[in-house]
């Protein structure tokens, strides 16, 4: 009960730390459920799309991912959850979008996978703008509160004609390093998860242009393929 005694005595700034405290719990919790049941193992999804390439162009593509029945439900519900995370990954979306403009224009191709690289990228860094203004506000606001408790401090010595009451003085002494101390508890993990998450996202937007990469050289040999034949065929004819 230490804690509670220690937030009143903080004095009105608390609430506001107290708000920003639950906002960032909030954002935390829902970007950790997000990036979780929206991740794939990049090797898996590789090995994957290859055999699938290798029997055809296959356009349809996403469209094969089927959950596997197990031996029992909890395997069964096991491959169901392997394939909502696959099709809810950063992965599946750009595969989808590439496969569906594979015959397009280079110009529109390009034009469509831009597109869908910041709509996936929008996505995965929503709230984290928020979390780092928290970050940022957060030991403001402590410092707001060590302000107005030192400013309260001064006001119980001049009202006493500097005659200094000790156990008045220390309220408003106690008042500034709570909100200070509750400011930085709620700053320093909005920065940790701030720079976890931005992480994620990095190694997302790698993953994406290492399966665009993967998808291009395919395509292309494809293409070299196609036009050798074509060539053989004419000079045949």
């Amino acid at each position: 009960m230490e804690i509670i005694e220690y937030f009143y005595k903080g004095g009105d700034i608390m609430w506001v730390i107290l708000i920003a405290l639950v906002m960032e719990i909030g954002i935390i919790l829902e970007r950790s459920f997000f990036y979780f049941f929206n991740s794939y193992p990049v090797e898996k999804y590789e090995k994957y799309l290859k055999e699938k390439l290798m029997q055809s162009r296959l356009k349809d593509v996403p469209a094969g991912w089927i959950p596997q029945k197990g031996k029992n439900f909890w395997q069964s519900w096991m491959n169901s959850m392997d394939v909502f995370r696959l099709e809810n990954s950063v992965l599946y979306g750009i595969t989808s979008t590439y496969l569906n403009n594979v015959e397009s224009p280079e110009e529109a191709k390009l034009a469509a996978l831009n597109g869908e690289s910041g709509r996936l990228l929008h996505i995965q860094e929503r709230g984290l703008s928020m979390l780092s203004l928290i970050g940022q506000v957060a030991p403001l606001l402590g410092l707001l509160g060590t302000v107005t408790g030192m400013i309260k401090a001064f006001f119980v010595i001049s009202s006493l004609g500097g005659q200094v009451d000790v156990t008045k003085l220390a309220g408003g002494i106690s008042e500034a390093m709570l909100t200070t101390a509750f400011g930085l508890i709620v700053a320093i993990p909005a920065y940790i998860f701030h720079d976890y998450f931005n992480n994620i996202i990095n190694n997302r937007v790698e993953r994406i242009n290492r399966i665009i990469n993967l998808l291009e050289e395919y395509f292309h040999k494809e293409k070299v393929a196609l036009e050798k034949v074509s060539a053989l065929e004419n000079t045949r004819g």
